[in-house]
């Protein structure tokens, strides 16, 4: 018989309290009819394994996670709620030491590694693995962001920042997680692009005129560069005739600013919708 999923974390572990059904896995609550409807929703088979919740750092274990047998937004779920338990968990020790901001280390290179892995799983989901990627590079952020510290022969202690030279590479692949977030980001910015087909022909007119626009700049400039040290009136003429160039490079510029402002504002626009589902890292 099928069993109601919960639509934020995927748990099957609902709980009817004082006439409302809650979520064992991250607490949301479901009236009878809401709870109807996701069994209504669900395929009468087994349920999809799921991710609990972290309910304290010795419970998060991303090394043990199989991302194809759990699901992308599972595992980013349980990656991202985990990570700030273990964020808030070093930035209560007073004084962390090197070793332990190097256990910090490897901690985040097993939930990055989890984390690619669940992106993977659906390649063509751009918008949930921009979603993933993003949480990458905070993830990323808050260890570089990390100290430890050194007690030094007066007592007091000296903060050290993360070693020079430490890298969150995955074996076997040479793409940087901002080269990956940046081709989701293309990727999605694309699906408003390829519907958007006077705004995208506009600014390819206005990239070509400015390229044009360019080319005579530089020509005055060659020119102006060419006038003696002295002829101080030939350079001002010249500078004269470059400035309405100039002032159209600026017009220019700002259409095209124009255009992808709003084709980055779908993309947000995306991202948004998954609010409430995907659990979003911001430190």
């Amino acid at each position: 018989m099928a069993q109601p999923v919960c639509e934020l974390c995927g748990s099957t572990e609902l709980v009817k309290s004082e006439g409302m059904f809650i979520c064992q896995g991250c607490g949301t609550k479901y009236t009878l009819e809401e709870a109807r409807k996701l069994m209504a929703d669900q395929p009468d088979t087994a349920p999809t394994p799921h991710m609990p919740t972290p309910g304290a750092t010795g419970d998060f274990n991303p090394q043990a996670v199989n991302a194809a047998q759990v699901g992308a937004r599972e595992v980013n779920n349980y990656v991202c709620q985990g990570w700030q338990l273990i964020i808030e968990d070093y930035e209560r020790v007073e004084h962390p030491t090197a070793e332990q901001q190097q256990a910090l280390v490897a901690k985040a290179k097993d939930c990055l590694v989890l984390l690619d892995s669940a992106a993977m799983l659906e390649p063509d989901n751009y918008v949930q693995n921009l979603r993933i990627y993003l949480n990458c590079e905070e993830l990323i952020e808050s260890v570089e962001d990390s100290e430890y510290y050194v007690q030094k022969e007066d007592g007091t202690w000296e903060s050290e920042g993360l070693p020079f030279g430490t890298k969150f590479d995955i074996p076997g692949q040479k793409e940087s997680w901002r080269e990956k977030r940046e081709r989701q980001f293309s990727a999605v910015r694309a699906l408003y692009t390829n519907v958007a087909v006077d705004e995208q022909a506009k600014r390819a007119e206005l990239a070509a005129h400015l390229d044009e626009l360019q080319a005579q700049l530089n020509v005055l400039k060659d020119e102006k560069r060419g006038k003696g040290f002295f002829n101080f009136a030939e350079k001002r003429e010249v500078k004269d005739r470059m400035r309405p160039v100039k002032d159209e490079m600026k017009r220019v510029r700002n259409e095209i600013y124009e255009i992808d402002r709003i084709a980055d504002e779908f993309v947000e626009e995306q991202l948004e919708k998954l609010e409430g589902s995907y659990v979003e890292l911001d430190f």
